[in-house]
């Protein structure tokens, strides 16, 4: 019985060895013994190496029950870039939903017959795409922070939603884009001596936050000596 059991069988039943021979010359006495496949199950926190030897039995493990093809993670990366330089402004978020499945496998054959979803240690389905289980199937929805203390404005994308996410649904990037606060720069002409002011918050130049101006110092001096050949000095 051991050279069975050392293949992988398991005793189901046997009958017990007579302690003596009959008379009956007419048939021999017969001891029958049935055995059964034992069956393993092999889940991703235990996976195992293709071609190893099963323990308890002659045969090798199969391809399927190693950790890629038992365990698989998808997920959605939230980037929150500037929409001048695509620089990225705040972390990224990253969400993971994982999926796992539990391969039953004759320790006979070798055979991969199917898999199990409930936990039992039998087959509930022979199609490995509907074997995937996870315990959370959703990325959750994500709020896009506020950025304006840094100069931007409100975000493209005011958040991103909640997705239920298959065990085929691809991984996932999501940009979104935060433009800077478009800001301007002024100029107040005063003549101190009449105590006037000739020109009041006049536009120089507008860009947004953070970016180089467009007009330079040469362009506040051309203003300022416009004033100096009407008979005015600079006020240093």
């Amino acid at each position: 019985i051991k050279t069975y059991t050392d293949k992988g069988y398991e005793v189901v039943s046997q009958d017990e060895l007579p302690g003596t021979f009959d008379s009956d010359t007419s048939k021999d006495q017969e001891i029958v013994i049935h055995l059964k496949h034992v069956t393993v199950t092999v889940a991703p926190d235990h996976p195992q190496t293709p071609g190893d030897p099963i323990d308890g039995s002659e045969s090798n493990w199969p391809d399927g029950v190693d950790q890629v093809s038992l365990q698989k993670s998808i997920t959605r990366t939230i980037d929150y870039v500037d929409g001048l330089t695509k620089e990225k402004v705040a972390d990224s978020v990253e969400q993971t939903v994982t999926f796992t499945r539990h391969v039953v496998v004759d320790k006979v054959t070798a055979e991969v017959l199917g898999y199990d979803t409930n936990g039992d240690g039998t087959v509930d389905t022979t199609s490995a795409d509907k074997a995937w289980m996870t315990n959370s199937n959703t990325w959750a929805k994500v709020t896009s922070p506020d950025l304006s203390s840094k100069g931007y404005e409100a975000p493209d994308v005011s958040k991103v939603d909640e997705k239920v996410v298959a065990s085929n649904t691809s991984d996932e990037t999501v940009t979104v884009t935060y433009n800077r606060s478009p800001q301007k720069v002024v100029y107040t002409i005063i003549d101190d001596t009449a105590k006037k002011t000739l020109e009041d918050n006049v536009l120089l130049d507008t860009g947004p936050s953070g970016a180089s101006l467009n007009k330079t110092q040469e362009d506040l001096q051309k203003i300022a000596d416009g004033y100096g050949t009407k008979g005015y000095a600079i006020v240093r």
